[in-house]
């Protein structure tokens, strides 16, 4: 649904292929093109269209474990590429699954320029802490293709919130929420980038303390440098 500065609706477009499906995201490009990204059928969707509502690719995403995955986020860049934030389901053992945050990046055309294979990546898609339970939550890029990733991680035993970075040269690294990052609360809960990412300076995050009860609202900022 398009909605006009005046709040009027200027479009409306109903998406159904038959199947169990979903639409959680949608980000726009410098062109008017638009990316969509939700679940089909326990798969990570994501679909492209012109400024003119004409579809130009579909695509979908199976995890690890080939159950319900789902994109979170997306975000265009600049050069129109597309970045799908996506909780994808993995394997802990031959009894147990749980889920984990990926990065999946489509090109303008709908190709897969990540490698497929190798270290944390699993057929094009980038698992920001591989085989570590986690929920993501929100993307935002900055000016020159860096990728900041939101969410919450099981990594050490305890769930924490985190912000991801994966530089314009797929080098992923990562921030759990510690002193002195934290104005408010505990970092214990869901962290969501309220503000673009940028170059320099600070990054300022929201989140929730404790997600799945009390959701008490924290407050983040991220110093400069902390990448």
């Amino acid at each position: 649904m398009h909605v006009g500065a005046d709040g009027a609706i200027k479009k409306f477009n109903s998406l159904s292929n038959g199947s169990l499906f979903n639409i959680n995201a949608v980000s726009f490009d410098a062109s008017g093109n638009y990316v969509l990204t939700g679940f089909e059928d326990s798969k990570v969707f994501v679909q492209k269209y012109s400024d003119i509502d004409v579809e130009v690719w579909r695509r979908t995403f199976d995890g690890p474990a080939n159950l319900g995955d789902a994109g979170v986020d997306v975000k265009t860049d600049v050069s129109g590429n597309a970045y799908v934030l996506a909780k994808c389901w993995f394997n802990v053992d031959q009894s147990n699954v749980s889920t984990e945050d990926f990065i999946i990046k489509y090109s303008p055309n709908g190709d897969l320029p990540w490698p497929q294979s190798g270290g944390a990546y699993f057929h094009g898609g980038l698992a920001l802490e591989p085989n570590v339970a986690g929920n993501p939550g929100t993307l935002s890029i900055d000016s020159v293709g860096s990728v900041y990733a939101a969410g919450n991680s099981h990594l050490g035993g305890t769930w924490d919130g985190f912000v991801s970075k994966v530089s314009e040269t797929m080098a992923p690294c990562g921030l759990t929420f510690s002193a002195p990052f934290i104005s408010t609360g505990t970092s214990t809960g869901t962290v969501w980038l309220s503000k673009p990412a940028p170059v320099g300076g600070q990054l300022v995050s929201t989140g929730c303390a404790n997600p799945y009860a009390q959701r008490t609202p924290l407050g983040f900022v991220i110093p400069e440098g902390a990448f």
